[in-house]
């Protein structure tokens, strides 16, 4: 399957969504918000079945509400092995301490940004 440069952008909050946004936007490169677990799951499954490729990078917050950053990233990995695509880069997004990037890391992430996010870690 084919892997798009595209981004995609999970976090329930509006202030990081807009960072991200604008941080990507000013390194050329396009990206989708989701503003829940379950809106990015299916933005993802939608872009596999239309054909147009899959996400080359995804960047998911530790902490939302209902699923937490490390479910969906599982989820994400099951999927990937499921319907035999390349793994994307996943960068769990987090505030918080050590525990919270390890939990990241385990579930499947690549790599962590701290936030505040700056355009030098993106």
């Amino acid at each position: 399957s084919r892997v798009e440069h595209k981004v995609l952008v999970v976090d329930d909050e509006c202030f990081n969504q807009i960072v991200l946004e604008q941080i990507l936007n000013t390194l050329g490169v396009e990206c989708d918000i989701a503003g829940n677990p379950d809106q990015g799951l299916k933005m993802i499954e939608d872009k596999i079945r239309s054909q147009h490729g899959y996400y080359g990078t995804i960047i998911v917050d530790y902490d939302m509400p209902f699923m937490g950053g490390p479910e969906m990233i599982t989820l994400i990995r099951q999927m990937e092995v499921r319907e035999s695509l390349r793994p994307a880069l996943i960068l769990g997004h987090t505030a918080f301490g050590f525990k919270e990037r390890e939990e990241l890391l385990s579930s499947g992430a690549d790599d962590i940004l701290e936030k505040p996010t700056s355009a030098q870690q993106v």
